[in-house]
This record gives C-alpha cells, sequence and structure tokens, in this order.
C-alpha cells in the first residue's frame, strides 16, 4: 500500500467547548472509525489546510447546487449506500459563535501515514481486506470520493489492525474537484484506541495555538461557507456572534 509522508503542522476544527485533542472531540460515529461494538478504536480527524478543515466541518451545510445534485446523482446506489443529498444550507448561529482551530504539531513525521486513495490501491484493499479476515463490499471509485461510510470504517480497520506502525491514513476531501485549486486539501484520519483498550493517539501531536474561527481564520470561514454554497444565518460580522 502507498504511504505518504507526513507534515510537520496540521490542523483541526472543532468546537471551542472541546480541545483539539480530548476524547470528547472524537464521538465514535466518523467515517474512519471502528464499526464493531464495542469499538477498539477512533479517529482524530485532521487535515493540512484550515480552509479545508472549515469545509470537511461544515459540508453537511453544503447548497444544493446543480452540479452538487448532478453528482451526487450520478453515482450507482447498488448495496444500499446513500449519499447526503445537500438539504438545508444554513449554519446556525451558534455553531458559528463556537466554531475554533487549532494549529498541530507533529512530533514524528517519520510514522507511516497510509494513502488511500481509491483509484490508486483499490485492488490492493480489497486483497488486504479478504487476508484479514473482515471482507470489503464490492469496490467502485464512488464507494470512497463519495464517503461510503460502510467501505471507509471496514478499510481503517484493516488498517489498524494490519499495519502496525502505521497511525492513520490520508485521503483526499470528498469534496474534490481536480479543476479547482480549493479543492487540493487532505485529510488524515489519525487512530486513537478508545478508553477500554488503552488511551492516546498513536501519532505523537502537540497543540501549538487555538483561536476562534471568527477571531482568527474569518477570511478561511468565509471562503470555505463559499466554497460549500452554504449560509450564515448570520453575517459573519454580526454584533450576535461575537463572545460575550
Amino acid at each position: 500500500m502507498q504511504k505518504r509522508q507526513l507534515p510537520e503542522h496540521l490542523y483541526r476544527a472543532h468546537v471551542n467547548a472541546e480541545g483539539p485533542l480530548d476524547p470528547s472531540s472524537a464521538t465514535g460515529t466518523g467515517r474512519f472509525d471502528d464499526f464493531r461494538v464495542p469499538a477498539h478504536f477512533h479517529v482524530l480527524y485532521t487535515g493540512d489546510s484550515i480552509e479545508g478543515c472549515f469545509i470537511e466541518k461544515l459540508q453537511r451545510y453544503r447548497g444544493s447546487d446543480d452540479k452538487a445534485r448532478a453528482i451526487l446523482e450520478a453515482i450507482d446506489h447498488e448495496g444500499g449506500f446513500e449519499p447526503v443529498i445537500p438539504g438545508d444550507n444554513v449554519i446556525p448561529a451558534d455553531l458559528l459563535r463556537k466554531l475554533a482551530a487549532s494549529c498541530l504539531r507533529v512530533l514524528d513525521v517519520t510514522r507511516d501515514i497510509i494513502q488511500v486513495d481509491a483509484l490508486q490501491s483499490i485492488m490492493q484493499l480489497r486483497t488486504l481486506g479478504l487476508a484479514a479476515g473482515i471482507g470489503l463490499p464490492e469496490l467502485r471509485p464512488a464507494d470512497v470520493l463519495q464517503s461510503n461510510y460502510d467501505y471507509s470504517r471496514r478499510l481503517s480497520t484493516i488498517i489498524f489492525e494490519t499495519q502496525s506502525n502505521a497511525v492513520g491514513s490520508a485521503s483526499r476531501s470528498s469534496l474534490d474537484d481536480p479543476s479547482d485549486t480549493k479543492a487540493m486539501h487532505t485529510n488524515y484520519n489519525l487512530f486513537r484506541a478508545t478508553p477500554q483498550n488503552g488511551s492516546g493517539l498513536r501519532l505523537p501531536l502537540e497543540r501549538v495555538e487555538t483561536n476562534r474561527a471568527l477571531d482568527r481564520y474569518r477570511s478561511q470561514l468565509d471562503s470555505a461557507i463559499a466554497f460549500l454554497g452554504a449560509k450564515p444565518a448570520l453575517p459573519l460580522d454580526h454584533p450576535d456572534l461575537a463572545v460575550p
């Protein structure tokens, strides 16, 4: 499987009530989390750009523009997978008020991170999945490119259990558009053991700084909102979004 060099810094978008490395910031219901109950691990979701992290955090509010709908409607939905169809694209004021971003320093960039882009590794992943006795559903490029949760969770489990040195996986954003430079964002899905199976991340990180999005990263947030075709409930400079 293809490995990827880790960057020196990663970013995470989160609400400011939780620290970027706090276990409460990973609920165990994300795309690459362990699908079993009880789960053996969950994933800390990070990225290589603040704007990209905002896009990922807010993508449930993306607008139902014609281009996005055409992509979603073109997907083969056999096997029970249904994409999230854009719906209400208004970002709540409370979320905007609490949204924060953190810069994290990677303390060991030599650790293995597995690249999981579907078009490059689809056959290797199927073979590895069967060898691990977990099994994967029939794989199509759309399964990964459009956030098939079942596939992604099983894939993450395979990497977690069969790649002893791997600290997580890297994947392109589900919003990728090769013609759009704003989509050049990589997600880093970092393994963290659940409380019943040990604690801590496999990849050592330390927080460099945390800032409220509207205080420090308003331009990146504004760009992410525009990219998604979303609408803030209030203008970003509205006094009601200020912290009392």
